[in-house]
């Protein structure tokens, strides 16, 4: 079941004119206004597009950052910087929808056991 370290992150490219590139967090609920400090940036390629984003640590930690403060414990389990042998869970699923009032066109995922709302269906990454 999804928790506070289990995120749903959507990047939009945009459309390149009057529509620019954008991120939605749906799960978990982030604390901080993440829209604020994330960055995402857009390119066309001869063949699609390119979708680069940087998400800080405090978009990716807020939400156990204040169980910890809430719970008056340590925050020594949470990463304080990103180094070798970090893991994430994580599935990358890029969906189509060319009109935000008509149902999704097509999903793909790197995870072939993806089911909604179980993390445990996701692949892992490792920092090298």
């Amino acid at each position: 079941m999804n928790s506070e370290d289990d995120f749903q992150i959507g990047l939009s490219p945009g459309n390149f004119s009057d529509i620019p590139p954008e991120v939605y967090i749906w799960t978990p609920n982030v604390r901080i206004n993440y829209k604020d400090i994330v960055e995402v940036k857009s390119s066309k390629t001869a063949d699609g597009y390119v979708i680069e984003a940087r998400i800080p640590k405090e978009v990716l930690f807020s939400g156990l950052a204040e169980i910890e403060k809430e719970e008056h414990k340590t925050t020594s389990s949470l990463p304080s910087k990103f180094e070798s042998g970090l893991k994430f869970g994580v599935s990358v699923d890029a969906s189509d929808t060319d009109d935000a009032a008509l149902p999704q066109k097509l999903l793909m995922s790197s995870s072939k056991e993806r089911i909604w709302g179980d993390p445990t269906t996701f692949g892992i990454l490792e920092l090298k």
